[in-house]
């Protein structure tokens, strides 16, 4: 006898992915029309910049 569900969860993960993938790069009106991946990198980039800030200032020894 042969299962019939068979492979049925990797449609399922595929479709799941697809939707999560789509709504990361889809602009937001609420974060000013930027996408979440969009919003992630300019905060990364802000928090690198005060970084590089930081340990630019000379040090007292």
């Amino acid at each position: 006898m042969i299962n019939k569900n068979s492979g049925q969860s990797f449609p399922e993960y595929l479709v799941g992915v697809l939707i999560v993938g789509a709504a990361c790069f889809t602009p937001l009106p609420p974060l000013d029309d930027k996408s979440i991946v969009g919003y992630l990198v300019e905060a990364f980039k802000k928090n690198y910049r005060a970084y590089e800030y930081a340990v630019s200032q000379p040090t007292d020894e």
